[in-house]
C-alpha cells in the first residue's frame, strides 16, 4: 500500500516515486534517475504532507523505502501516532524518522478528548491549585504495558517526568501560571536504559 509519494530529481530528471517499492521498481527508478550513490533530491512531497520537511533536501533512497515499509506495517492507530509525533517533534533526518517508528510507545495519542475526565486529566482548575497528572510506571521493559516488541537483550526504559518543551528543559511542576488559558502540551521524558536489538 502506498505510504509515501515523493517527486524525486537527479541531474534534471524528475519522477514521482511511490514507497514502499518492490525491488524491480527500485532498480527501475535508480536507473531512470541515474542514481549512483542512492541519494536523490526531493523536489516535492505529494503525501503524506507531514513529511513536507523532506522537501528540497537530499534523501537516501534505501532509507525512504525502509521508512515506508515500516509505515506500511502500522495499523491505523500507530500511523496516527506516528504522524502526530512527527508534527510534535523535530525529525529532520530520515534515520530519525525510522528510529521513531520503533519508539512510538513513547507517545500517547488521544483522539477523543470530548471527556477528559475519562482519560484521567482534569477538565478545569482553580487559580493557585496544583493540577495532578497521572503518574506513569517509572521502569519498564519489553513486553510490558508500554512496549510489546521482542528482542535480545531486553530493553528497559525509565520515565523521568513531564516537560513543557520537546527539548525537556522546562519541567512541568503541576502548577499553571496565573492567566494561563487554552491547551498545554506536555512531553514525557522516557529514556532507554538498556540495549535492545531486533
Amino acid at each position: 500500500m502506498k505510504q509515501i509519494e515523493l517527486v524525486l530529481q537527479n541531474d534534471g530528471v524528475k519522477r514521482n516515486v511511490i514507497f514502499p517499492c518492490t525491488e524491480s521498481e527500485y532498480q527501475t527508478t535508480c536507473k531512470e534517475l541515474e542514481l549512483k550513490d542512492n541519494y536523490a533530491f526531493v523536489r516535492d512531497v505529494v503525501e503524506p504532507k507531514v513529511l513536507a520537511l523532506k522537501k528540497d533536501t537530499f534523501v537516501n533512497f534505501d532509507e525512504i523505502n525502509y521508512l515506508a515499509k515500516r509505515m506500511d506495517s502500522f495499523d491505523q492507530k500507530e500511523l496516527f501516532s506516528f504522524f502526530a509525533a512527527v508534527e510534535a517533534g523535530n525529525y529532520v533526518l530520515t534515520k530519525d524518522l525510522i528510529n521513531l517508528t520503533f519508539n512510538l510507545n513513547c507517545y500517547t495519542l488521544i483522539r477523543d478528548v470530548s471527556n477528559l475526565k475519562n482519560i484521567g486529566y482534569p477538565t478545569s482548575y482553580k487559580y493557585g491549585e496544583k493540577v495532578t497528572i497521572s503518574t506513569l510506571k517509572r521502569d519498564y521493559g519489553c513486553g510490558g504495558i508500554y512496549h510489546t516488541g521482542s528482542g535480545s537483550p531486553s530493553a528497559t526504559y525509565r520515565f523521568s517526568g513531564w516537560y513543557l518543551d520537546w527539548n525537556l528543559t522546562q519541567p512541568f511542576t503541576g502548577e499553571f501560571p496565573a492567566g494561563t488559558v487554552g491547551d498545554i502540551v506536555l512531553y514525557a521524558d522516557i529514556t532507554m536504559t538498556g540495549s535492545h536489538y531486533y
